[in-house]
């Protein structure tokens, strides 16, 4: 037979693996954001007035 935790331990571990799941998502979207801005500033900017007088 197969040992299975108490409901209410169960139940907290999934609340907790959620809040993570919810939090990781949500610092991904910070980094990825950031980085495209950074991206944006620092090399579409800059290119973009190199290549005006052409």
């Amino acid at each position: 037979m197969c040992w299975k935790p108490p409901v209410r331990k169960a139940s907290r571990n999934y609340q907790i693996s959620a809040l993570v799941f919810i939090s990781m998502i949500i610092v991904a979207a910070i980094y990825i954001s950031s980085a495209l801005w950074w991206t944006r500033k620092m090399i579409v900017q800059p290119l973009a007035i190199i290549g005006k007088p052409f």
